[in-house]
């Protein structure tokens, strides 16, 4: 009894899509991370100039 795939996209390591973005699927968290921390300078500077 042989097993079949059922997944019928095949992962290929040394495509260029997947090296640039292993993980799309977490684009939108990254984007929102990146956006968490410039508004964490923001307010670390403002403070600082406040103080």
């Amino acid at each position: 009894m042989s097993v079949t795939p059922t997944c019928p996209v095949r992962y290929d390591p040394l495509d260029e899509a997947t090296l640039a973005d292993p993980y799309p699927v977490l684009a939108p968290l990254r984007s929102a991370l990146a956006r968490a921390e410039e508004l964490s300078d923001d307010v670390s500077a403002a403070l600082e100039a406040t103080a």
